[in-house]
């Protein structure tokens, strides 16, 4: 933790601004040991391996999911023989792993069926998206949900001043990153239900499959919008959501749900309306084109001389017909099968 970041910060035991640093160790860059004691209610947060732990008395839900989290094995081998959870000493052997992330290196664990075949199957929205917010550098970011910290690291390359909030030790990987790519973001264990920063704080709040763990979907999006500087903006791609006539009880969540994390889905108007009535002056929602997903999830899963790639790959070339699937499909995504979107919320 840099000593600039207590700034940003309120106790979120009483939501109290007075809070001083004390540091036990430190390097040329950041606070490594150490602790914020909040000069009101006298609570005391601890610093370890530059990591502010800011988590306090967080619901039953969000602790059980944060176990979860915790616990959860990343598979090595295609046949699930080797596996990790996310350790110290796990992030030094597998360190070549965690560094290609989203993307991955081709290894098992990122291949269809793997544990990271997610993260690299919507690497290129990702990349996307951040292009499309046209940083200068200068911004103040906030990631909530940034679990292994790369959405973070890919901010922080560009120049700005990002902040990544998690509840999993997953923040650790962080420590990669600084080594070996000479760059740095503060790192925070918090709760994205109950944000521990000031009011107008930050210029963007990105989150990536992130926010339909929520708690409640209004009430997220009132804080993440009351940490948003006027102007801002929040950013939100690869959301679980279901369309007019799915299903609610939909089977793909039922792992999840049965490890203890909390997987909702809510449906496009929800996201949406909930956005506005939390206070967004302006909500944006966009689909991610059905033909690039399809061609680069094929292509990743070694399919990539397959007809239907082959005919993806001619509508892709001929942009009049990619415009005429677009519209064709749209009623569609929102009825029954939203598929990949993004939404902006503006403050």
């Amino acid at each position: 933790m840099k000593e600039n970041l207590l700034k940003k910060l309120i106790c979120p035991a009483c939501a109290s601004e007075e809070l001083n640093v004390e540091c036990k160790q430190k390097n040329d860059t950041e606070i490594r040991e150490g602790s914020i004691c909040c000069q009101k209610c006298r609570e005391v947060f601890p610093i370890n391996a530059g990591i502010t732990n800011l988590l306090y008395r967080i619901p039953q839900d969000v602790e059980c999911e944060k176990k979860a989290m915790n616990e959860k094995v990343y598979y090595v081998t295609s046949d699930k023989k080797e596996g990790f959870t996310v350790t110290e000493d796990a992030i030094q052997k597998y360190q070549q792993i965690l560094l290609s992330l989203p993307e991955g290196d081709g290894s098992p664990i990122f291949c269809c069926g793997g544990s990271l075949q997610n993260q690299a199957e919507n690497a290129s929205r990702f990349y996307k998206s951040v292009d499309e917010l046209n940083l200068t550098g200068n911004e103040d970011i906030l990631e909530v949900g940034a679990s292994f910290g790369w959405g973070s690291r890919e901010f922080a390359k560009k120049g700005c001043n990002v902040v990544a909030l998690d509840i999993t030790d997953f923040l650790c990987t962080s420590d990669l990153y600084f080594k070996q790519q000479s760059i740095y973001f503060d790192r925070i264990l918090g709760d994205m239900n109950k944000l521990p920063f000031k009011t107008a704080s930050f210029d963007i709040v990105f989150a990536n499959t992130v926010l339909h763990h929520c708690m409640d979907l209004e009430t997220i999006y009132r804080e993440l919008l009351r940490v948003l500087k006027k102007g801002g903006k929040i950013v939100a791609l690869g959301e679980c959501s279901l369309g007019v006539f799915e299903d609610r009880n939909n089977k793909a969540f039922l792992p999840g749900k049965e490890e203890g994390r909390q997987e909702k889905a809510f449906r496009l108007y929800e996201w949406l309306h909930m956005a506005k009535r939390a206070g967004a002056q302006k909500v944006c929602l966009s689909f991610f084109s059905n033909i690039d997903d399809y061609i680069d999830k094929k292509i990743k899963r070694g399919k990539a001389n397959s007809k239907k790639v082959i005919i993806a790959q001619f509508i892709k070339k001929h942009h009049f017909l990619e415009i005429l699937f677009h519209y064709l499909t749209y009623t569609y995504r929102w009825l029954f099968r939203p598929g990949n979107w993004k939404i902006e919320c503006y403050k």
